[in-house]
This record gives C-alpha cells, structure tokens and sequence, in this order.
C-alpha cells in the first residue's frame, strides 16, 4: 500500500482461468466498489513486461517538488515497454529555503529489444522539460549506454 495524496493505493496481480474470468473479476470489484467505496481498476497483464525478459534497473529522478514528475517519467518508460517493478516518491522541504524537493525512485525492468541509450536520452529530454535531474543504474553497478 502507497500514499496518493490523501488517498491510499494497493496494486494486486490477480491470476485464475476460465473464460469467463474477466467477468467474474469485473463483477467483484464492482461489488467491492460499492460495498467499501473503493475504485477499482482492472487490465490484463500482457505485453513486453509479462514475458519476464530484460535487464533490472534503478531509476532516481530529483528536483522541485512540481505536478506532473511521476507522469512525465512514468510516460517516457511505458513509451519504451519498460516494467515498473517499484516506485516510490517523497518530498521533503530543503533546509535552509523550505521549498519542497521531489525524489522519486524507480525499480525498472528494460525489455531486452529495447537499447538503454535511446532511453536514457528521452529521459534526459524528460528531466529538461520537466526541471528535474535523472539518473538511471543497473542493479549491480552504473548503466552504460
């Protein structure tokens, strides 16, 4: 469970079997909307990060705290398959002027058809747009292009 705002999130990987699964699901998270006032999302699971392929990385992005980071980064990552293992944010004021500093950091799977340089690229473009300072690591040591 994370902190939204004000708002907690719980993300769950659901699996099971039959065809009629998915509206089986839909109904009880229906059912769980209305009886705990929750919302619900549900998607299937597929595509370049279900497969289970690639390499493991470390994503840090810092800077003023602004709307849109989490957006913006997480954008650039589903635009190049990468897989969102882990993310957690915090801002926290700097000591001697108080304005708010973000630090989001990322634990990513990069599918292996996809090459680290094009994406550290469009996240450097990202962290330009978006007034923030990103770096990526490979989980074991520093990412090269």
């Amino acid at each position: 469970m994370t902190m939204l705002g004000s708002e907690f999130a719980t993300l769950m990987l659901v699996s099971g079997s039959g065809t009629d699964l998915p509206e089986r699901l839909y109904e009880a998270t229906k059912r769980l909307e209305w009886e705990r006032h929750l919302t619900v999302f549900l998607r299937p699971v597929d595509g370049p990060g279900a497969t289970g392929g690639g390499t493991d990385y470390s994503l840090s992005a810092v800077g003023v705290d602004r709307a849109g980071i989490v957006a913006g980064v997480s954008r650039v990552l589903a635009d190049h398959g990468v897989l969102i293992t882990d993310l957690r944010g915090e801002a926290k004021p700097v000591a001697e002027s108080g304005t708010p500093l973000y630090t989001l950091q990322i634990r990513m799977r990069l599918p292996d058809r996809c090459p680290l340089s094009a994406l550290q690229a469009d996240l450097e473009s990202a962290g330009s747009r978006l007034g923030i300072e990103i770096g990526v690591e490979a989980l074991g040591g520093i990412a090269t292009g």
